[in-house]
Protein backbone atom coordinates (compact mmCIF):
# COMPACT_ATOMS: atom_id res chain seq x y z
CA UNK A 1 0.00 0.00 0.00
CA UNK A 2 1.71 3.56 -1.47
CA UNK A 3 1.08 6.07 1.11
CA UNK A 4 2.24 10.15 -0.40
CA UNK A 5 1.91 12.93 1.70
CA UNK A 6 1.23 16.19 0.36
CA UNK A 7 2.46 19.20 1.68
CA UNK A 8 1.17 23.00 1.37
CA UNK A 9 2.91 26.34 2.74
CA UNK A 10 -0.56 28.45 4.02
CA UNK A 11 1.11 32.07 3.87
CA UNK A 12 -0.77 34.82 5.10
CA UNK A 13 -1.14 36.19 1.67
CA UNK A 14 -3.34 33.54 1.21
CA UNK A 15 -5.62 34.55 3.99
CA UNK A 16 -5.32 38.16 2.88
CA UNK A 17 -6.45 36.83 -0.55
CA UNK A 18 -9.40 34.85 0.84
CA UNK A 19 -10.64 37.52 2.88
CA UNK A 20 -10.67 39.76 -0.17
CA UNK A 21 -12.73 37.85 -2.40
CA UNK A 22 -16.84 37.91 -2.86
CA UNK A 23 -18.11 35.28 -1.99
CA UNK A 24 -22.08 34.47 -2.35
CA UNK A 25 -23.98 31.84 -2.55
CA UNK A 26 -24.07 30.17 -5.77
CA UNK A 27 -27.82 29.10 -6.54
CA UNK A 28 -26.71 26.85 -9.25
CA UNK A 29 -27.95 22.67 -9.21
CA UNK A 30 -28.35 22.38 -5.22
CA UNK A 31 -26.36 25.70 -4.16
CA UNK A 32 -23.17 26.80 -2.45
CA UNK A 33 -20.95 29.04 -1.14
CA UNK A 34 -18.37 29.90 -4.04
CA UNK A 35 -16.63 32.88 -5.39
CA UNK A 36 -17.93 34.66 -8.82
CA UNK A 37 -14.87 32.90 -11.51
CA UNK A 38 -15.00 35.62 -13.52
CA UNK A 39 -14.97 38.90 -10.94
CA UNK A 40 -13.11 37.01 -7.86
CA UNK A 41 -12.11 40.46 -6.24
CA UNK A 42 -14.68 42.19 -7.68
CA UNK A 43 -12.58 43.32 -11.22
CA UNK A 44 -12.45 41.29 -14.47
CA UNK A 45 -8.79 41.81 -14.70
CA UNK A 46 -7.71 40.14 -11.05
CA UNK A 47 -3.74 41.29 -10.68
CA UNK A 48 -4.54 45.10 -9.41
CA UNK A 49 -7.36 43.77 -7.43
CA UNK A 50 -4.78 41.13 -5.68
CA UNK A 51 -1.72 43.90 -5.43
CA UNK A 52 -4.19 45.96 -3.31
CA UNK A 53 -5.73 43.24 -1.26
CA UNK A 54 -2.10 42.36 -0.47
CA UNK A 55 -0.82 46.23 0.55
CA UNK A 56 1.17 45.80 -2.67
CA UNK A 57 1.47 48.18 -6.18
CA UNK A 58 1.88 46.69 -9.54
CA UNK A 59 4.55 47.66 -11.35
CA UNK A 60 4.15 49.64 -14.92
CA UNK A 61 3.79 47.53 -17.58
CA UNK A 62 7.07 48.45 -18.92
CA UNK A 63 9.30 47.73 -15.99
CA UNK A 64 12.03 45.01 -16.21
CA UNK A 65 9.71 43.22 -12.70
CA UNK A 66 6.59 43.03 -14.22
CA UNK A 67 6.81 39.43 -15.52
CA UNK A 68 8.08 38.47 -12.34
CA UNK A 69 5.55 40.72 -10.10
CA UNK A 70 2.70 39.24 -11.93
CA UNK A 71 3.42 35.57 -11.94
CA UNK A 72 3.86 35.96 -8.35
CA UNK A 73 0.49 37.68 -7.88
CA UNK A 74 -1.11 35.07 -10.18
CA UNK A 75 0.37 31.84 -8.25
CA UNK A 76 -0.56 33.13 -5.48
CA UNK A 77 -4.48 33.55 -6.22
CA UNK A 78 -3.97 30.20 -8.19
CA UNK A 79 -3.28 29.05 -4.48
CA UNK A 80 -6.24 29.94 -2.78
CA UNK A 81 -8.31 27.04 -3.90
CA UNK A 82 -5.67 24.65 -1.89
CA UNK A 83 -5.17 27.73 0.68
CA UNK A 84 -9.37 27.20 1.34
CA UNK A 85 -8.85 24.19 1.81
CA UNK A 86 -6.09 23.96 4.39
CA UNK A 87 -7.53 26.80 6.61
CA UNK A 88 -11.72 24.62 6.73
CA UNK A 89 -10.15 20.91 7.20
CA UNK A 90 -7.12 21.94 9.02
CA UNK A 91 -9.38 24.62 11.40
CA UNK A 92 -6.37 26.75 11.16
CA UNK A 93 -5.91 30.26 10.13
CA UNK A 94 -2.35 29.87 11.23
CA UNK A 95 0.40 30.03 8.20
CA UNK A 96 3.08 27.97 8.04
CA UNK A 97 3.60 24.22 6.62
CA UNK A 98 0.68 21.71 6.19
CA UNK A 99 0.76 18.04 5.77
CA UNK A 100 -1.67 15.50 5.12
CA UNK A 101 -1.27 11.36 3.85
CA UNK A 102 -2.39 10.45 0.67
CA UNK A 103 -4.13 6.88 1.04
CA UNK A 104 -6.13 6.19 -2.40
CA UNK A 105 -8.02 3.29 -0.35
CA UNK A 106 -9.09 4.58 2.73
CA UNK A 107 -9.14 8.55 2.06
CA UNK A 108 -7.10 11.08 2.70
CA UNK A 109 -6.16 12.21 6.09
CA UNK A 110 -6.95 15.12 7.47
CA UNK A 111 -4.63 18.69 6.95
CA UNK A 112 -2.42 19.04 10.07
CA UNK A 113 0.27 22.01 10.69
CA UNK A 114 3.96 20.71 10.97
CA UNK A 115 5.77 23.88 11.64
CA UNK A 116 5.57 26.56 14.17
Amino acid sequence: MSHQTERFVLKEEHIKLLRAMYWEFQEDENGAPGVDCKRPYGNSWILPDVAEALGRKLPDEEAEEYDEVCDELYGLHAQTGKALEVILVSGSFKPGAYERTLNYRQGHSPWTKVDG
